[in-house]
């Protein structure tokens, strides 16, 4: 085997990302060297800890909890574009935010996903939906691995 090919498939899972929030106006969002690290992975599995959605109301139960001060975290539909950016293939919407635009809001965050080829699971419209595991396949030939998230 030529040394310069790499053995074995290599996948980062990390914690929350937001394609918005106070950041979203800045032209360098991600830092390059940040960028280069996620991109070094084969594939990148990170929690999606925001509904997507450009006016689209809060959830009401989000607005009458903690005295209507609990913590709506959302993007705009234009800043979708960063989670490309930063190389995700799949995100879980398992989280206490995947929710706070509404159903509405899930249903415009699942759409965006599905039409960039994001893949996403932790969400659904009904339980079957939200409950079903992500399959995975990464590699071909003699460096092939199967992964089931959920």
């Amino acid at each position: 085997m030529h040394p310069s090919k790499k053995i074995g498939i290599s996948i980062l899972f990390c914690g929350d990302i937001m394609p918005g929030g106070v950041l979203p106006y800045q032209k360098n969002y991600i830092d390059e060297k940040v960028r280069q690290y996620l991109f070094g992975f084969d594939f990148r599995v990170g929690t999606l800890e925001c509904a997507i959605g450009t006016n689209i109301a809060p959830a009401s139960e989000k607005l009458k909890t903690n005295g209507g001060n609990d913590n709506v975290c959302f993007a705009r539909d234009e800043d979708f574009f960063r989670i490309k950016e930063m190389g995700f293939n799949a995100v879980s919407l398992g989280n206490n935010h995947s929710f706070d635009l509404g159903e509405e809001g899930l249903r415009n965050t699942m759409r965006m996903l599905k039409e960039a080829g994001i893949a996403y699971f932790g969400a659904g419209m009904n339980k079957t939906e939200a409950s079903a595991p992500l399959f995975v396949k990464l590699g071909g030939g003699d460096s092939c691995s199967y992964w089931l998230l959920h």
